[in-house]
């Protein structure tokens, strides 16, 4: 997939999943509603300020976000990293 078409995958899916690091170092995945903007290499999400993710993303801005579509046969993915 090109950068055009992996944005139009992700602005299709319902759920997204979103990896932080705890303060132990181990990854943390969760589910979250879909992103509720897209602009450009921007992905926002909204949460709660005082959840446990957002102090963890302020300890340490590396994260992860996986889409998926589940087809009859097959699964698309897309996984991206970068800072929270």
């Amino acid at each position: 997939m090109d950068k055009a078409q992996i944005m139009q995958f992700i602005s299709e899916q319902k759920t997204a999943f979103i990896a932080s690091v705890n303060a132990q170092g181990f990854p943390v995945i969760r589910a979250m509603m879909a992103p509720r903007k897209i602009d450009g290499n921007e992905i926002y999400f909204s949460t709660n300020t005082s959840s446990n993710k957002v102090k963890q993303y302020l300890e340490n801005n590396k994260a992860c976000i996986y889409l998926y579509k589940r087809g009859k046969f097959k699964y698309q993915g897309v996984s991206i990293t970068g800072e929270m």
